[in-house]
């Protein structure tokens, strides 16, 4: 048999560009001093790139193509840019030689966003200090208060309950179709946590606004004198800033779900919140709102990992092993979480039934 030719190029869901050529644009686009080194760091739902010159680090991050649109990408640094003028320590930009942040790349499957940041200066944290969780707080709730001082209407979509619990769902639903049992009672918390926030939270300043959209506290690079700089601003969004800090909660062994674990999580919090409300009190209502925010976490995740994770890595890990796992969580927050209550027997019910 003859070979099948074709000059079209065939379609492309998910590219990785080559290290040696990103690195040559670099060094003509953003008057960077070689020589440099560019490698490829980091698959995920934006790609980064480690770029080395003889005196500096920067990494160069690579918007998933069809995810994140010019004016999204714009927003981002305009956020960051003003971030860094109000002196919240953020990581830094690089411009281009002709001033612009971005770089517009012709990728295999169409449009990707390029920006070069400046390598966060210091080490890892150590999120379990409390230490740590004090400064980290007070980080976010000075970034909220300046963030509330920003005049210009961004365009991107905000983090609401319809993108952080509906479309999720919407995204799960057909992973879970021979589970169904497990997916109603996902359904169920999510429907029931929404009717919650919305009884709780007002959608006004300061209960309402930019958040950076990803707080699971390892998005942050600490000095040796203790200094914090928070990065990967890509989640960045309008939402509920209860419910950002419900991020922060939930993250310490996220799927553990014993006593100690938890009990971990809420001194966390509770040195996070120490910190935070130096900057900014919370309402009384924000404070009832953050302890649902694992269950919007976990719903969240479960879905942007399946949309986004599946177009680069396949669908192979989407298994029962994998739903076993997260249903664990689902069943006994569904059991224990801050929507039971006790009844006047002394029984306990979920609030949703």
């Amino acid at each position: 048999m003859g070979k099948v030719r074709s000059a079209r190029v065939f379609p492309t869901q998910s590219s990785v560009l080559d290290s040696q050529a990103l690195g040559r644009m670099v060094l003509s686009s953003y008057g960077v001093s070689g020589p440099i080194t560019c490698r490829f760091f980091r698959k995920g739902m934006t790609d980064a790139y480690e770029v080395k010159s003889p005196t500096s680090t920067y990494f160069l991050k690579i918007y998933m193509h069809g995810r994140r649109s010019w004016a999204d990408v714009e927003d981002e640094v305009h956020f960051l840019n003003y971030l860094h003028r109000h002196r919240v320590p953020v990581v830094g930009l690089v411009r281009r030689s002709d001033g612009a942040f971005i770089t517009r790349l012709n990728a295999a499957e169409g449009t990707r966003h390029a920006v070069l940041f400046r390598s966060a200066p210091g080490r890892d944290p150590d999120c379990g200090q409390p230490g740590f969780c004090v400064s980290l707080g007070r980080l976010i709730g000075r970034l909220h208060k300046v963030a509330d001082g920003i005049q210009r209407t961004y365009q991107r979509a905000p983090a609401d309950l319809d993108f952080l619990i509906d479309r999720q769902i919407e995204t799960v639903r057909p992973f879970m179709a021979h589970r169904r049992d497990d997916f109603e009672l996902v359904s169920a918390i999510g429907a029931s946590v929404k009717r919650r926030i919305a009884e709780l939270l007002s959608r006004a300043k300061p209960e309402y606004g930019i958040c950076h959209g990803d707080l699971h506290g390892t998005d942050v690079r600490v000095d040796g004198k203790g200094g914090l700089t928070l990065f990967d601003f890509d989640s960045f969004a309008c939402g509920w800033r209860a419910v950002e800090i419900g991020v922060f909660y939930a993250t310490h062994e996220w799927m553990n779900v014993t006593p100690q674990a938890e009990a971990e999580r809420m001194r966390q919090l509770g040195a996070f919140l120490r910190g935070y409300q130096r900057e900014r009190k919370l309402s009384r209502g924000e404070l009832e709102a953050i302890k649902l925010g694992p269950a919007v976490r976990h719903i969240y995740l479960m879905g942007i990992v399946l949309k986004h994770s599946s177009a680069y890595n396949g669908f192979h890990w989407a298994n029962d092993h994998f739903f076993d796992w997260h249903m664990k969580w689902f069943r006994h927050w569904a059991k224990h979480g801050p929507l039971v209550k006790t009844s006047g027997n002394g029984g306990r019910m979920w609030r949703s039934r």
